[in-house]
Formats: C-alpha cells, structure tokens, sequence
C-alpha cells in the first residue's frame, strides 16, 4: 500500500479570499474536535481558529529564518564595500552634474557684479539675462546666470557610478543619486548621496545584484537581493545612467577580465552610460567586445548592421584613421562611402568635411561618381561655396542632377563645381523646366496627331 502523505499547507489557504470566490466558512469542526484542539492548547475556550493561528506563527517564523539566512548572505557579500574617498566627494563638486555651475549676479546701475560656484571667484559681466548660458570671465566654464532674487533654493540632480575591487578580485559597482543644492543664492554647495545600487562581479564573471529597499519584515531600509527603482529590470536600466568616477580605473581593472576593453579611456570619451548595460553587452555582445578593444566608442551604443561591422573587420589597415575619428554610427556610413569609392581621406579632412552638417551618404556617392572624385581634398576645398548664404549639401546634389540630365560634361571642373552655385543650379534648373514642357507639349501633339 502507498504511504499517506500529509499536506503542509495551513489553513489559512482553505479559509480566506481567494481572487473572486470568498470561500469563509470552507473549514469547520465539530463539537468533540473542539475540546481536542483546546486540550492541545491548554486552553477553555476556542476553535479551529486556533490552529490557524498557531500554523500563521510557525510560518512567521520560518520566514523570519529564511529572511535572517538570505540577511546573513548579504552581509557576508557586501562587508568588504570600501569607504568613500574624499577625492570622490571633490570630484562630484567640481567635475560631475556639468549643467550645476551658477554664476550668482546682482545688477546695480553702474555695474553686474556676480559670483561663480565653479571657480568660487567674483566677477563682472557686461550683461546679464536671468537663466541664460554664458562662459565665466575668470574660470572659462560654461555657466548658467542666476539672479540673486529669484535664486533661493537650487536642486540639482544626477546619477554617479564608483568602481572599486576588493581584495579577492571581485569588482564592486555602486551607484548613487547624487543632490546639489544652492541654498539663498550661495555658491558652497550642499551635497547628498543616497546609494541605492551594488553589483558585484567575481572572477568568474557571476553577477550577484544589491538593492537598498524598505523591507517590511524588519521596519526598515538594507540591503537586499534584486534592482532598486520600481517595475524591476527594464526601469532600473533607464534609471542608473550616469556619469562614472574616472580617478584610478585603469588600477582597480587591472588583472581583471575587463583591462583589455579600454573601460578607462570610454568613460573618459562618454559623459552619461549605464555601467551594468554595458559589463552585460561585453559578456554576451561580441560586437561590443570588438568595438571596445579597437576604440571606436561612439559605435559602442548602437547597434552595428553586418555589412558594417564585416567592412570595419576588412579594413584594419585604416584602423588608425577610424580611432582618430571615433565615428558615430552615421558617420561611419559615410566613410564606408568614400573608402568604397576609392576616395583618399585622413582624419583630418573628415572632420573638415562633417564640419557643417552629416551629409547624406547616397548623396555623397551620387556626387563622388558624377564627378569622378579621387581625393576628398577638392570636396573640402568647395565647402566654403556649398555653405554660403545658408545653404546645404542638397543644392550642390541638385545641381549635379540637374546636370546629369541636361547632358553636362561633368568632367570638367568648372562644371561640376561651379564658382557661382547658386546662379548656376537657378540657369540650370530653368533650363531642365523648359526641356520638359517642350517633351510634354511633343506628347500631347503626337497624342492629337
């Protein structure tokens, strides 16, 4: 005979609300049950109920247990989570949150006489228009102007990672909120962090996640397992996008998986990233892998098409070129156009080129093979035309199409870049416009005909 197998779930379960059914009153006792149960209890009065409050405390104690076990895990793993340094808390006054640099004027009828929070010296302004952006006459930082009277309270807020390793190799993420605030119109900031996340990532690339929550089986906020902010994961990955603490990255990556990827030299390159997406995309993304150890940064982010990311595998002789540029994901497209075309470049002359605005690559290939371009040097040499009077690279792609149909020799220079653009695309394109009134006008006469 099979053995009986006695259930472990309490009553509760049988004798409470359960989604749309109310099922009290589903358990009951009788008379001689009763005096059962109050005899186990010691006790003259009482029923069933009694039983289900004895189970509730049992189980109130075991998750009290499991919780003190989970506790006990979680110290034991954050108890080596270093002190701040002081040069953390200077480089967040000083260096973090950019867009937190005041300079506090009052007007007077001789003069504007202000105080920069960034340089923590006096200065005097020519002008001043309250919230307006201006470079600082003493530091040469980007600050904005704030009047006295309407400047009482400030609070600024950002995002910090701090990067750190302890003694067995693991690597320790934390984030922070970071608050400045500018109180009375002071330039002495008052500074608050609040650490709400920690990831630690050991030799073995295992990622064990931290949170700082409110956890009501103990009255109180610790740390526990899991992603601060609401809605889990997807919120958190928005939400931890910050500025990272560069001093002595390249020293706590060291003879770790992470000293090949350049991490130092990235963060240095890109203000706002979210550490964890990117240690994650370098663990499964070998695209993210290729990207980071070659230095193009600003591809880093987006996602790379194949046909891009086989041309820059195929091109490692013009490597160099490609890291002096650190191209973004556009940028890049134009580059596979010239190099494509056979159109010598350097670095240099690319940024000469993008100067003005991105052009569209299919109109730079459509240019580049109408006038049979073989250095970029004549394109950057003709800019200066191109952008004049407010113009962009579409007149000149018109132009050229224009020219392309009305049977120009686009051979020749003086043609296919023209001193005056303007009069030049304005002749032809009136010219364009008679040629096809005069084709429209043989078809309706054939059609009569």
């Amino acid at each position: 005979m099979p053995s009986k197998k006695f259930s472990s779930s309490t009553l509760f379960t049988l004798d409470a609300y359960h989604g749309y059914r109310e099922t009290h009153g589903s358990v009951c006792a009788n008379k001689k049950t009763e005096k059962t149960i109050q005899k186990y209890f010691g006790v003259s009065e009482g029923n069933i109920n009694l039983v289900s409050k004895f189970q509730k405390s049992i189980r109130n104690s075991q998750r009290k247990a499991r919780n003190e076990k989970k506790l006990n895990e979680i110290n034991s793993k954050l108890k080596t989570v270093k002190k701040l340094p002081k040069s953390f808390y200077n480089w967040i006054n000083k260096e973090s949150l950019e867009n937190s640099r005041y300079i506090f004027y009052t007007k007077t009828r001789k003069e504007i006489i202000g105080s920069c929070s960034y340089c923590k010296k006096e200065v005097t302004l020519n002008k001043a228009k309250h919230n307006s952006t201006v470079t600082c006459p003493s530091c040469g930082n980007n600050v904005t102007l704030k009047a006295k009277g309407f400047s009482k309270n400030i609070v600024d807020k950002g995002v910090i990672n701090f990067i750190e390793k302890d003694k067995n190799g693991t690597i320790i993420i934390r984030v922070f909120d970071v608050y400045k605030t500018y109180k009375n119109a002071s330039i002495n900031a008052e500074i608050k962090l609040y650490e709400w996340q920690r990831h630690l990532i050991d030799k073995e690339l295992k990622i064990n996640n931290f949170c700082y929550t409110y956890k009501s089986q103990y009255n109180k906020y610790t740390w526990w397992f899991g992603f601060g902010r609401e809605n889990g994961l997807m919120n958190y990955q928005k939400s931890d996008v910050g500025e990272v603490y560069p001093n002595n990255l390249k020293c706590i990556l060291n003879q770790t998986y992470f000293e090949n990827y350049n991490l130092a030299d990235y963060f240095q390159s890109t203000k706002k990233r979210s550490v964890y997406n990117l240690i994650l995309d370098l663990l499964k993304e070998k695209r993210t892998e290729t990207l980071m150890q070659k230095r193009l940064f600003r591809l880093v982010e987006k996602y790379i098409p194949n046909e891009l990311f086989s041309f820059i595998d195929n091109n490692r002789s013009r490597l160099s070129i490609f890291q002096q540029i650190n191209p973004s994901l556009v940028e890049m497209k134009l580059i596979m156009c010239l190099v494509d075309n056979n159109v010598k470049f350097n670095a240099e002359q690319f940024k000469e080129l993008i100067k003005h605005e991105l052009i569209d690559c299919k109109k730079l290939d459509f240019a580049i093979k109408l006038t049979h371009m073989k250095t970029i040097e004549k394109l950057i040499n003709y800019l200066p035309t191109i952008y004049s009077n407010r113009n962009d690279f579409s007149i000149w792609h018109d132009y050229l199409r224009l020219a392309k149909k009305l049977g120009y020799d686009l051979s020749k220079k003086d043609i296919s870049f023209p001193k005056n653009l303007i009069t030049c695309h304005d002749k032809a394109n009136a010219q364009y416009t008679v040629l096809q009134d005069s084709i429209n006008n043989k078809i309706v006469e054939d059609m009569y005909d």
